[in-house]
């Protein structure tokens, strides 16, 4: 929930389809999971509509929501599609959410209890002062990663800790970074995941219009706050209206823990006689599986701008 103070903000609004087709043998069963972002600090998310899937229903997970759908197989494409408006704020927003240790903890990438970390972090800190401690610790990471241009495909993400060595990284790195030094000062933050809507591009199969990114959201003065540490400090307690929340990465998808997680997924489906035919982390959020062992599934998204206006938010 955003704050009871007043900002002017400036909204944007998309209507975003997802359109899921399979192509399977008639009648056989196929199933279809599908993240997608709920209503919280600097965005609301529409009614959802799902249509083309034989049944449906969602499922509430921590900061995000989970659409499954069930498919009888037609041999020239079923195709499933869920519809929905997403309207993104453009200001200061500051919001109620609880807090959990879990925010506080180090984990396998946020390695806030790390030595370099904690050194790194005790110039940074402002006694008393979570939000200014908060700020000199996002210029800190925006002044001294520079963005990694390189070929990353199969590359392994190195923690927090080794990004504060490295000096490099993509937007994943920098939010790890300050989430782990923000953590070692003492602040809870969580890694959030998702999208940005100021880089458009032509909407294509198995992608998404606008493009995956991850920044931060941390814990001061009684409301958590907004800072993409990538774009630099202008972004700092400042949401642009770009920017579409699907929650904390909870877990890694270069780490052992979600590789044992997918597997034991992947074993559970195929024990039922099932082959997992499509799935992907991002852009788009999907698992599929059907007990077509041939089937195929080709996902695709579309956004189109729907409003822009300038007014008063509280």
């Amino acid at each position: 929930m955003l704050s009871s103070c007043s900002f002017i903000f400036k909204t944007r609004s998309y209507k975003v389809t997802e359109t899921y087709m399979f192509i399977s043998n008639n009648g056989t069963k196929s199933f279809l999971m599908v993240d997608l972002p709920v209503s919280y600090g600097y965005q609301k998310i529409g009614e959802i509509t799902v249509r083309n899937a034989d049944e449906y229903w969602f499922e509430e997970k921590e900061g995000y929501q989970v659409v499954h759908a069930a498919v009888a197989g037609e041999s020239t494409g079923k195709t499933v599609e869920i519809e929905y408006t997403v309207t993104m704020y453009a200001g200061k927003p500051a919001w109620d959410m609880e807090t959990s240790d879990e925010h506080l903890q180090p984990s396998e990438n946020i390695d806030s209890d790390n030595v370099n970390i904690i050194e790194a972090v005790r110039p940074l800190v402002v006694e008393n002062d979570d939000y200014r401690t908060a700020k000199n610790i996002s210029a800190f990471v925006s002044k001294t990663v520079r963005t990694d241009t390189s070929q990353r495909i199969n590359h392994t993400t190195l923690p927090a800790s080794g990004i504060l060595e490295e000096k490099k990284g993509v937007c994943a790195d920098y939010a790890n970074l300050m989430t782990a030094m923000l953590r070692a000062a003492g602040i809870p933050a969580r890694h959030v995941s998702g999208l940005v809507f100021s880089r458009m591009t032509k909407a294509e199969d198995w992608t998404h219009p606008a493009a995956s990114h991850a920044w931060v959201e941390f814990y001061a003065d009684g409301k958590w706050h907004f800072a993409d540490p990538t774009w630099g400090n202008l972004y700092f307690d400042r949401s642009d209206g770009f920017h579409l929340s699907y929650g904390e990465e909870l877990v890694d998808i270069s780490t052992e823990e979600f590789k044992a997680r997918f597997e034991e997924f992947r074993k559970s489906v195929e024990d039922d006689g099932y082959k997992i035919i499509g799935a992907m982390t991002a852009p788009l959020k999907f698992t599929a599986w059907s007990e077509d062992h041939d089937a195929w599934i080709i996902p695709k998204a579309e956004a189109i701008r729907i409003d822009e206006a300038d007014k008063s938010h509280e």
